[in-house]
């Protein structure tokens, strides 16, 4: 984790007594929470921890195979923190049943005339009660790590941009789903609008993912969450060591959320755009695998939205609407990501 949205290792690579492609299954891992959200929606908050774990571990190539929860609560004697520790295993429980555990093959006693894909497990867990002071309690939390299997580690790919002249692809629409975002926070805001991922769609996009980068068809990928779009490509710019030396040009003009019949969409502005923390991904994908791409992406139900390119430009550049609204040197980019936590504590 760091070179990718989570780490990655071979337990069977040094072993003799092992088949050689047993020696390529790697375990992957992934933890996060975002307490900020339990301040606005514990349900929410929960369910967006399992979901984004999934998405770390696909990101990297690999199907979430199960999860272990951290879960932080309350006073369970005091109804209203019962209710929000209740409310927080719901999340977790709904977003198991509907992320499903993909690939798994069921022996013939366990299988029925309908397939029905089984909830991912939670295969352990421990609680933590009467996290409170004289003063407060703390924002209700369910800390989420998921792992991964992936049949050929050699396949991995990491978040850092690779080659100038590459698309780039975005998969989740934005949402104005700001609540509990890094970009409040960098305001002194909380919010109120928690993203509120369709576990049906983030588990088809997680999944098409995961089929991408083992057809080989992704350069690199990076999961949308802490900060939004913007911060996802920015981090992708420099890569996971600040190193990163290829640039992005992006069109943000129509990457607002989709109608559904019935439903009216506000279009929605620069800041919420680049920034909502609504989930998804963004990939790199060679000009001579995007229709193919293209393809598996129609097969599976997900739209890929074309962003832009990858540059040799060492700048992000992002348009909104003919607007120039951000052009910067990843020199600043990497600046900001390394020195950050120093200059604070100055």
């Amino acid at each position: 984790a760091g070179q990718a949205d989570a780490g990655l290792i071979a337990p069977f690579r040094n072993r003799d007594d092992v088949t050689p492609e047993a020696q390529e299954i790697g375990v992957a891992l992934s933890t996060d929470a975002n307490p900020f959200y339990g301040e606005i929606d514990p349900y929410w908050q929960a369910a967006n921890a399992v979901v984004e774990s999934c998405r770390n571990i696909a990101a990297i190539g690999a199907t979430p195979w199960c999860i272990t929860d951290c879960l932080n609560y309350g006073d369970p004697e005091k109804p209203d923190q019962m209710w929000e520790f209740i409310m927080g295993v719901k999340g977790i429980s709904d977003a198991l049943k509907g992320i499903g555990l993909h690939g798994y093959k069921a022996t013939p006693e366990h299988k029925s005339k309908k397939e029905v894909i089984p909830p991912l497990p939670c295969i352990s867990g421990n609680v933590s009660l009467y996290n409170i002071s004289e003063k407060s309690s703390i924002a209700p939390q369910a800390i989420i790590s998921t792992l991964g299997k992936m049949e050929n580690v050699k396949k991995a790919i990491k978040l850092q941009l690779k080659t100038s002249g590459n698309y780039l692809v975005m998969i989740g629409p934005r949402k104005d789903e700001l609540g509990g975002s890094a970009y409040y926070n960098s305001l002194g805001e909380l919010g109120a609008n928690v993203p509120k991922p369709d576990f049906e769609e983030a588990s088809k996009e997680i999944n098409l993912v995961t089929s991408l980068i083992n057809e080989g068809l992704a350069e690199s990928c990076h999961d949308i969450s802490d900060g939004g779009l913007g911060v996802a490509v920015a981090e992708m710019c420099i890569g996971g060591d600040g190193d990163g030396r290829i640039g992005a040009k992006i069109v943000i003009s129509t990457i607002d959320e989709r109608p559904s019949k019935g439903k009216k969409v506000k279009p929605l502005r620069t800041d919420k755009k680049l920034f909502s923390e609504t989930g998804g991904f963004v990939l790199e994908i060679s000009r001579r695998n995007f229709n193919k791409a293209k393809k598996l992406a129609g097969k599976a139900g997900v739209p890929l939205i074309r962003l832009g390119f990858t540059t040799e430009s060492r700048k992000l550049v992002v348009f909104d609407f003919g607007k120039e609204v951000i052009n910067i040197k990843l020199s600043a980019i990497r600046s900001a990501w390394i020195n950050g936590l120093r200059d604070k504590l100055r």
